[in-house]
């Protein structure tokens, strides 16, 4: 033990702040996941179908009540204008709420409508603006926070607004069972803490509004807004359209299996942003061939992982969701496989970004949003809820082709012979996984030590090829 903190008091700060940000995330997610089961449990299905369609409706609506300024613009902003930076953070949280106003009064005034569209109570989606009005505030000093790399307090707050949701979440929902009750939990846990950071950021400058950085931030920002829209219907609208066309009890028969299908995502995201700096720097330095090699490494660790979930499928949502979401169950493999794509995509977008390519980005997740909502609303109705899992996994094996085709253009311009990925690698992971996917599911209704005995196989070959295993996790280190 004094080995380890010897080692770990000797990392630089950067590193430090890099570790603590990885394992907050991983802890806010997983207080999150482990209060699923508890939601499940205590509300019919309709009423945690009321959370999952706040959820749904919140990640699209926060794209314009906030304009997503605490994502990549608010770090340009942070270099661009570094000798203000309390500044420049005061004058997004006043153009942040500005537009959560803007958009708010839209919504009183055309309320009767957009509650039809919503099928939403009013008091959820007003909480929802309160939450929009002040989670901005966290958001932005959360950003402001990991790019001076101070990480104690940032871990603290985090930490309270995980456990303080989910604590008064369980009160509220034991005082009356009901899906708006979850929601105020959120509210109140989201307003107190965002409250207390207002006051922080505002004390430090008081000029909430300021029209140098706010025509810089919307020039920055206003044109990456369909992309910000696109990926968010991609993973939002299918809850969306089981809703409408099935019903609430099948938005919540759906969400469930489709959060734990999820859950390997945050290793894989985590992969994803260790990678790109990497990718970055070996583009720079024109070294295909290590790009080649690693990134095989680690598509191949990424399938091993998407592949657990599927083969759990029957206990996941038993664990998460009870008896009562048994059924449910089938909608787990065909999203744990769009985890992978997911991934591979990404890798491709990658190099899109290096060579400024944005605009690629912006037109490879438009067409997949699109196609998601044509493809829900086509067999949503003709086979139910479940048909939205199979969509979800089609549109992202078209985007990551998209992002291949446009990658590939990439480097035709930029005269790169070598190439940048192994095809023929993704090619037979991508295939492999399709067809694992469609076929694990006839393992559902079978006896259970099959599926057992399966797994039991999988983890002999990794025993056996422990070896080439450590090799390659050495080479990752390096």
């Amino acid at each position: 033990m004094k080995q380890i903190f010897a080692k770990y008091r000797s990392l630089p700060e950067a590193v430090k702040a890099s570790l603590w940000f990885t394992i907050c995330s991983i802890l806010q997610k997983g207080i999150s996941f482990i209060t699923v089961p508890i939601f499940t449990r205590m509300l019919s299905t309709e009423e945690y179908g009321i959370i999952s369609l706040f959820g749904a409706w919140q990640n699209i609506l926060t794209i314009f009540a906030t304009l997503n300024l605490s994502n990549q613009i608010f770090n340009n902003g942070m270099v661009k204008y570094e000798k203000d930076q309390d500044g420049y953070t005061t004058a997004m949280l006043g153009l942040s709420n500005f537009a959560t106003v803007s958009v708010f009064m839209l919504y009183l005034v055309f309320h009767t409508t957009l509650d039809k569209i919503f099928e939403l109570p009013m008091s959820a989606i007003i909480m929802m603006f309160i939450g929009f009005f002040f989670s901005a505030a966290t958001s932005l000093w959360t950003v402001h926070q990991r790019y001076k790399f101070k990480y104690k307090l940032l871990c603290f707050v985090t930490l309270i607004i995980s456990l303080g949701s989910a604590l008064l979440g369980v009160r509220f929902v034991q005082l009356e069972s009901l899906g708006i009750a979850r929601i105020l939990g959120d509210t109140i846990t989201i307003t107190a803490v965002g409250l207390l950071i207002y006051v922080l950021i505002v004390k430090k400058n008081h000029k909430l509004f300021n029209l140098t950085y706010w025509k810089y931030a919307l020039k920055l920002d206003l044109p990456l807004i369909p992309h910000y829209l696109s990926m968010t219907v991609l993973g939002s609208s299918d809850r969306i359209m089981i809703n409408s066309l099935c019903g609430k009890s099948y938005t919540a028969l759906y969400s469930v299996p489709y959060n734990a299908s999820m859950v390997v995502q945050i290793i894989t995201s985590s992969i994803n942003s260790s990678f790109i700096p990497w990718t970055y720097q070996k583009c720079k330095e024109k070294e295909y061939k290590k790009l080649n090699e690693f990134s095989s490494i680690l598509l191949i660790l990424v399938m091993v992982i998407t592949l657990i979930p599927s083969l759990f499928a029957p206990e996941l949502v038993w664990l998460l969701g009870s008896n009562k979401y048994s059924d449910s169950m089938w909608v787990v493999p065909p999203v744990s496989c769009s985890v992978f794509f997911m991934f591979l995509y990404s890798l491709f977008s990658n190099v899109e970004l290096y060579f400024e390519k944005s605009k690629n980005i912006m037109i490879a997740s438009t067409g997949a949003a699109i196609g998601n909502i044509v493809l829900n609303y086509i067999f949503i109705r003709m086979f139910g809820y479940i048909a939205a899992a199979y969509t979800t996994l089609v549109c992202y094996i078209f985007l990551s082709v998209l992002h291949y085709i446009f990658m590939m253009k990439i480097c035709k311009e930029q005269q790169i012979r070598e190439p940048i990925y192994n095809v023929k690698l993704i090619l037979a992971l991508s295939a492999f996984l399709v067809i694992y996917s469609v076929g694990v599911t006839i393992l559902f209704d079978k006896p259970v030590w099959i599926r057992y005995g399966l797994i039991i196989v999988i983890l002999l070959v990794l025993f056996l090829k422990r070896r080439l295993l450590l090799e390659k996790l050495a080479i990752m280190k390096n």
